[in-house]
């Protein structure tokens, strides 16, 4: 699966309907899509640091 694919499921909102799904689970997935980048850059940044400390 690649990662347009994979986002394209975790945004549609049939993919949830689709499996019985909460339409929660959905509002919550998609607020926290924009912040999933931010959240990344944390965790490799932390591993550059960790890297260069070893």
């Amino acid at each position: 699966m690649t990662k347009s694919t994979l986002l394209k499921c975790v945004t549609r909102r049939e993919f949830y309907t689709c499996y019985d799904i909460p339409e929660s689970n959905y509002r919550m997935f998609c607020s926290i899509l924009p912040l999933q980048g931010f959240m990344v850059a944390i965790a490799i940044f932390t591993l550059f640091i960790l890297a260069s400390w070893l």
